[in-house]
């Protein structure tokens, strides 16, 4: 026996009201239409035509080999000539740092701490030695700031220990009169 009911072919979808969603965008309204009928002035044209982009910035040819950015450190040494072509130059040598000169520092600071006067007078003893190193190095042995800041500090030392010097003295022979 046959089933009438499954030799028809299904019946085609009703159309879509028009007001839905077309067909590629399921879940989103049409734009606005206007009811026929309705009068709405057009848009007046603008006043000026858009400008060709093409011909008011003409674009360059472009340039096969040029770097698409400028490089972004330059080379360390300058290139010098030499009998294998083109060689870097090696950095010139930096003075060395005359360890007296650190000695003296060093002590100098340590002189406004412990041991005042002796710490002071061993820094300026060492900063004169230190920079008669120096000038005999001849430019490969640095440190003169150095030297100048311990002879500095190691002066303002002895200084503010002669000051505090004179007025423990005065403290103690204010007290030594007027007890009298």
């Amino acid at each position: 026996m046959t089933n009438p009911e499954a030799a028809e072919p299904p019946a085609a979808p009703a159309e879509p009201p028009a007001d839905s969603a077309p067909s590629g965008a399921p879940g989103y309204p049409q734009p606005y239409r206007a009811p026929a009928g309705a009068a709405y002035p057009t848009p007046a044209p603008p006043l000026s035509p858009a400008p060709n982009p093409a011909a008011t910035y003409p674009q360059a040819a472009p340039q096969p080999y040029a770097q698409p950015y400028p490089q972004p450190y330059a080379q360390p040494y300058p290139a010098v000539g030499g009998p294998g072509g083109l060689q870097s130059a090696p950095p010139a040598a930096l003075p060395q740092t005359s360890g007296t000169a650190v000695t003296a520092f060093v002590l100098a600071l340590l002189s406004f701490f412990t041991v005042p006067v002796v710490l002071a007078v061993v820094a300026l003893v060492l900063a004169a030695r230190a920079e008669s190193e120096i000038d005999a190095g001849a430019g490969r042995v640095g440190g003169r700031g150095l030297v100048g800041w311990a002879r500095g500090l190691a002066v303002v030392n002895l200084v503010l220990v002669g000051l505090l010097a004179v007025f423990a003295l005065a403290v103690v022979v204010g007290l030594l009169v007027g007890s009298h």
